[in-house]
């Protein structure tokens, strides 16, 4: 009797979940019937199948064994096994700008490797069946390629890719130039994901191998940095267990992404900072070292949020022994940001502050200038009104599931299921036993906004024409960085959950991904062209 009171609460989530997901689950399988029996690809049982098969043994495993282990240990086992899942359904390069990394990792792995990496002009050289992925399974005319819309012919393609790589006749003694341009950016973030495509490429597997091995080393960096931050977190544990679950976070962390480790660096970073602030320890020398390495990584790879680096004020001064190292400790963290920054982005950093109005850049031709928008505080408030009030919505759905793969629209989470997802976020939020002060949670908050802005200011400048009526180029995706200390602001003491929140919360995220990834695979399915 003891065991069923025990867990007569979470029967609000498995009875609905499993009889919800079944329904599901049967109600795409007709979806891919028919896909198969338009496409000739029989296939696409087998996989469906086997996703399924796969959901429902992750489920099975995960609620059996979530409460004997440690919550950082929990995390890992789910993120890995979804995120493996996340990987049957998003294959090659349809993740947002993935081609772009998926370069940047090849060019990374080629230097590893001691191989030549770039020709004369600094294109990046491709061996053996690679060119594959660009000439054929990444062909933008036939819009086949990953790269550009995931359909039913990605799959095939990838299904057939021996038998179609033999009639496209590669020479896999020859070298090839890719068509895609690095990233201009700190090598190291993409070091799991090279790392991945250098054990590929030395056991002499397939470029789809290739691709899958880079994923997976990139969802493995991620789990382990994110669980690594739970572990060491004194509070907001499961916020951060809440935020990993997400469709568009596990989308994202399941490729090749820079995008995943961006996340898992700051999360650690914030995380880090939290646990010197709650330690009654001095800080030491390897604490501060600590900090500088995570920020030198990350700060180059998009400069906004190397605000975040003012987070250090958190820690108390009484954990130092004296002013002068309070101070020389935030010195190195703020010049290790900075000179990483400036050796890999100056001719960036140049290009911003000396711009013009009217000139081209980024993706448009008639930009608006930095220096123009800064002195002109009608624009900005105009620009930043518009901006939120009318797209809020979308940035709301693009942060927890709109428009993955590619930014395809038609690959998104039901709104009804962001709003359960944003709900349980609020909820773990809510139920966090926090001790921020005041104080904290305000520099939190301004930290945070500041981000924010620079987000906005940097693509009104980049990417927005004069002629728009709104900041064009933000997507949800670039606030999940710092969701985790905006939601930690949320809790307070006049709210108190009697029952166990955080499990019901955590298993319903889980279902969620389940019903998800079937239906996001039947979409796909039944997209033939």
């Amino acid at each position: 009797m003891g065991s069923l009171k025990l867990q007569k609460p979470y029967m609000y989530v498995y009875l609905p979940g499993f009889i919800l997901l079944l329904a599901a689950i049967l109600l795409h399988f007709v979806d891919v019937f028919v896909a198969v029996i338009e496409s000739k690809d029989e296939f696409l049982t087998y996989k469906y199948v086997f996703i399924v098969t796969v959901l429902l043994s992750i489920i099975g495993t995960f609620l059996r064994i979530y409460k004997k282990l440690k919550v950082h240990l929990s995390f890992l086992f789910i993120v890995l096994a979804l995120g493996f899942v996340y990987m049957q359904v998003f294959i090659g390069l349809s993740a947002p700008d993935e081609p772009s990394h998926y370069i940047s990792s090849y060019k990374l792995s080629s230097s590893l490797m001691g191989i030549k990496a770039v020709d004369d002009k600094g294109y990046v050289l491709l061996y053996e069946d690679s060119v594959y992925l660009e000439d054929i399974y990444n062909d933008p005319m036939n819009e086949v390629a990953l790269g550009f819309k995931l359909t039913e012919e990605s799959l095939k393609a990838a299904h057939d890719w021996k038998k179609n790589t033999t009639q496209y006749g590669i020479d896999k003694n020859g070298t090839y130039i890719s068509r895609h341009i690095p990233v201009n950016t700190s090598p190291l973030i993409y070091l799991p994901q090279a790392l991945g495509m250098s054990l590929a490429r030395i056991l002499n597997l397939s470029a789809v191998n290739m691709l899958d091995f880079a994923k997976f080393f990139n969802l493995l960096f991620f789990a382990l940095l994110m669980a690594y931050s739970i572990k060491i977190l004194p509070f907001g544990k499961y916020i951060v267990y809440g935020l990993s679950l997400l469709p568009m976070t596990l989308h994202l962390a399941a490729s090749m992404s820079y995008d995943a480790l961006i996340i898992a660096l700051y999360t650690l970073f914030i995380s880090k900072i939290l646990a010197l602030s709650r330690s009654t320890a001095r800080v030491k020398i390897k604490d501060i070292a600590f900090l500088c390495i995570i920020i030198a990584i990350c700060g180059p790879c998009k400069i906004v949020y190397s605000l975040l680096v003012l987070f250090y004020f958190i820690i108390p001064r009484s954990n130092f022994k004296k002013l002068s190292h309070y101070l020389l400790g935030f010195t190195a963290v703020f010049l290790s940001m900075f000179l990483a920054m400036y050796l890999v982005n100056a001719a960036t950093i140049a290009s911003y502050t000396s711009l013009e109005s009217g000139q081209e850049f980024g993706n448009v031709k008639q930009s608006y200038g930095l220096i123009e928008v800064l002195t002109w505080p009608s624009l900005l408030i105009k620009m930043f009104y518009n901006t939120f009030l009318y797209e809020v919505d979308n940035y709301h759905m693009g942060f927890i599931g709109a428009s993955l793969g590619n930014l395809d629209e038609i690959l998104s989470i039901p709104y009804a299921i962001v709003c359960c997802y944003s709900l349980g976020l609020v909820a773990l939020s809510l139920n966090d036993k926090n001790n921020l002060k005041p104080l904290e949670k305000i520099w939190m908050l301004l930290v945070c906004l500041g981000v924010i802005f620079g987000l906005e200011l940097s693509m009104l400048v980049a990417w927005t024409d004069r002629n728009s009526k709104i900041i064009e180029g933000v997507q949800g995706r670039y606030f999940i960085p710092i969701a985790t200390p905006l939601l930690m602001t949320l809790n307070t003491k006049y709210i108190d959950i009697k029952f166990d929140i955080n499990t019901v919360v955590i298993h319903s995220f889980v279902f969620m991904q389940a019903y998800g990834l079937i239906r996001l695979f039947a979409t796909v399915c039944l997209r033939i062209n």
